[in-house]
């Protein structure tokens, strides 16, 4: 069975997390195709730390520039990654979406695995997790909150397979004429319920289940300085972070590649402060 995984980042400060993404992916997951997408050109930076990657004997193709023509606002670019062209995912029969921020660190069972699992129980060609229903509501968004037209699959971590295309490709295509227009895209969680409804108007079901902490592996987003309120208690850490990634990601700190990476991405400001939040917090989890 052949699976790809796959991210789109743009091309401002997001794609400084590539190098950190591509090398966990084949570390962990050497076994899966590997592609990636850029809405733009990558930066001097992150070239020097991909090179540095090739350098260590970690294999992976050059990111694809996408969509450079597209206007980018609010979650424009989390919700291309699901309306790239599937001739990128051409005989695979699994193609798992993530964001680039997400170390995933290889679990039993398997992402492969797990979501297969999923897929079965859910009966159909996708398997992911359902985004809030108790959310506090957002009037600026939606009224009635996240619900009806506004209901959402988390976006961070979906498997689909060649099914998936065929049966929601009507739907993505509308999704890419407003990308077209400009008008994908708007607050934070929209890739979230642009995936609900491309679900729902393909007629196929949404997912019952909401988290999977365990496969989920560490998520450094949470550590951005405006998530700092996120992981400050005690019961939110133990509900959205496992103990075992908490451990493999204190063992990648010590990994020579890893360290050689994060060396060079010193350069850049944002992404160490995430770090740097991340291995203090986790360092925490731990004592829970």
């Amino acid at each position: 069975m052949k699976t790809a995984i796959t991210t789109l980042v743009s091309s401002d400060k997001f794609q400084h997390y590539l190098p950190l993404y591509i090398y966990v992916v084949r570390k962990e997951y050497p076994e899966y195709f590997l592609k990636t997408f850029i809405t733009g050109k990558i930066n001097p930076l992150v070239a020097k730390a991909l090179d540095y990657l090739r350098s260590q004997g970690v294999r992976f193709d050059e990111p694809i520039e996408v969509f450079k023509d597209i206007k980018l606002i609010d979650s424009t670019a989390n919700s291309l990654r699901f309306l790239t062209s599937e001739r990128y995912f051409e005989g695979m029969d699994n193609v798992i979406y993530t964001d680039a921020d997400l170390l995933l660190f290889r679990n039993s069972p398997t992402l492969e695995q797990w979501h297969i699992k999923r897929m079965k129980k859910m009966k159909t060609c996708y398997a992911g997790h359902h985004g809030p229903w108790r959310k506090k509501y957002r009037p600026e968004i939606s009224k009635a909150g996240w619900r009806g037209n506004f209901e959402r699959v988390s976006a961070g971590f979906v498997m689909v397979t060649q099914q998936w295309f065929k049966k929601t490709r009507k739907a993505r295509k509308s999704f890419l004429n407003k990308a077209k227009k400009g008008k994908l895209g708007g607050f934070r969680e929209f890739d979230e319920v642009m995936l609900g409804c491309i679900v729902k108007s393909s007629g196929l079901p949404m997912p019952p289940f909401r988290f999977c902490k365990k496969q989920r592996g560490i998520h450094l987003g949470d550590f951005k300085k405006q998530m700092s309120r996120r992981f400050t208690r005690k019961k939110k850490m133990k509900k959205c972070v496992a103990p075992q990634p908490v451990l493999q990601f204190q063992a990648l700190e010590k990994d020579p590649i890893w360290v050689g990476v994060l060396r060079i991405m010193e350069k850049c400001p944002y992404l160490m402060e995430i770090i740097d939040n991340a291995r203090k917090r986790l360092r925490r989890r731990l004592k829970y």
